[in-house]
């Protein structure tokens, strides 16, 4: 459960900021709109008052402002994806579903789409290929917003695939633990390269 308290001291470490304080540099507009952003985001029923409160202001207007623009923000502001991208990893709100509820979730999707009646395994192949490629391209430029976003996309496909394979996924990755539990094998380059 995540506190005014726990979200400022996150922020506060890696962006190397104090949010109470009235300085108006970009570097601390951007930390506040971060702080505002994820207490919105991960503390049921957070106030802006009590928000701005924590920081030493009184006015919640500008807290409303940075909130409402944020997203169009994160777009087109460099500097403020960057501290995103710094902070995000550490905030996890990934439990508001289990992964058996997104799963069922997806296919509900991929039904609705069409993908599961319509689309060709091969198709849905290369889908998970672009997703990969796109992976990559997020790895170069240290892009932890648009990494996390590939690697979801990446899962849609291959859970897709597994239920046009008719096959389940949990007991695909079942089979390949089985394998590369017993795998030997050297780091090079960067690489695990497995013994022959």
């Amino acid at each position: 459960m995540y506190t005014l308290e726990s979200i400022a001291s996150i922020i506060e470490d890696k962006l190397s900021v104090k949010l109470k304080n009235q300085n108006r540099e970009a570097h601390n507009v951007r930390a506040k709109s971060l702080f505002y952003f994820f207490c919105k985001k991960l503390i049921p029923k957070v106030t802006y008052q009590s928000m701005v409160e924590y920081v030493g202001n009184r006015n919640h207007s500008g807290a409303v402002h940075l909130i409402k623009d944020f997203n169009s923000s994160l777009k087109y502001d460099k500097n403020l994806r960057r501290d995103y991208n710094l902070v995000a990893p550490y905030f996890d709100d990934s439990n508001i579903y289990n992964y058996d509820e997104l799963e069922f979730m997806v296919l509900e999707w991929a039904k609705d789409k069409g993908i599961l009646d319509k689309a060709t395994t091969t198709g849905q192949a290369l889908k998970t290929l672009e997703e990969c490629n796109e992976l990559i391209d997020a790895i170069d430029k240290e892009d932890t917003f648009e990494i996390v976003d590939a690697l979801g996309d990446i899962l849609v496909t291959i859970i897709i695939q597994a239920k046009m394979q008719g096959v389940p996924l949990l007991n695909c990755l079942n089979s390949a633990y089985n394998v590369i539990s017993k795998r030997t094998g050297k780091m090079v380059e960067g690489q695990f390269v497995k013994d022959k």
